[in-house]
């Protein structure tokens, strides 16, 4: 056992054996630990991958993915769809809490999870969340309200404090979403993959952070990111080459699945 451990670890060392260590480039889980399920600990966005990620390895925080229920409760799923992960049917959106709490990630024991019990880890350590919020209702066809979802983030904001609250990042791909943020002290984050919409966006409505996919990077794209002085984030990082090209860009943070690699990568 403890041979395949060292290869494993040699091979980790090999393939990500680049050096990035002179940039100041945060590293952050994706849905926890990783997206990808065979990577997780447990399962993404479930709060034993999330506290795994937080309290036992170097990640700066993760990213996590928010949905708010039919009642406003603001809970942690990736997919539009419960059918394909979980063993309910249907969309988060149409279902109130009391109807989700008996699911679970599909195969598995692991219940889905509330926001709230994420936040509270901000208390316990000195790391980051970035909040991916999933705007649209499928089953619907029709965006959530943003109004309500602005009242119940600041209903569990009410129980942290300042520096707890400013080591959140609220991410949407939805601009109007942002702009009904009243909190003060998060931060937000515009997620584009189209930067002739995002920066002016950005510009007009005071938004410093934009996360964008690694596909949709190019040098025209980054130098005018970087002359704005945006703070970039990359996601879609998951192979060793994927790893490389995104920490070519001089990012403020990459999104990882495949932590141990960019970690290598970032801590020399």
């Amino acid at each position: 056992m403890r041979l395949v451990v060292s290869i494993c670890s040699l091979l980790i060392l090999f393939s990500c054996k680049k050096d990035y260590s002179h940039l100041d480039t945060q590293v952050f889980g994706h849905a926890g630990i990783s997206l990808e399920k065979r990577k997780s600990e447990f399962y993404p966005n479930y709060i034993g991958d999330i506290q795994y990620a937080l309290q036992q390895t170097d990640l700066d925080g993760t990213e996590i993915d928010v949905q708010m229920t039919a009642d406003g409760e603001l809970v942690l799923f990736h997919d539009q769809e419960l059918d394909e992960n979980s063993n309910l049917s249907g969309c988060i959106p149409e279902l109130t809490w009391q109807e989700l709490q008996f699911g679970a990630f599909y195969n598995t024991v692991f219940p889905i999870s509330k926001l709230r019990d994420a936040l509270i880890l901000l208390e316990i350590v000195d790391k980051t969340l970035i909040l991916d919020v999933k705007h649209h209702n499928s089953c619907a066809n029709e965006n959530i309200d943003f109004s309500q979802f602005n009242q119940k983030l600041n209903e569990l904001l009410d129980d942290l404090d300042e520096d707890e609250k400013s080591r959140i990042v609220v991410n949407s791909r939805k601009l109007e979403l942002l702009q009904e943020l009243t909190d003060t002290v998060i931060q937000k984050s515009l997620e584009s993959d189209d930067p002739n919409f995002a920066l002016p966006a950005m510009e007009q409505n005071n938004i410093d952070i934009l996360i964008i996919k690694l596909g949709a990077m190019n040098d025209e794209i980054n130098d005018k990111i970087h002359e704005k002085g945006y703070k970039l984030g990359i996601y879609n990082v998951k192979t060793r080459k994927e790893n490389s090209k995104a920490l070519e860009f001089e990012p403020d943070f990459v999104i990882s699945d495949n932590i141990d690699c960019t970690l290598k990568s970032v801590n020399g």
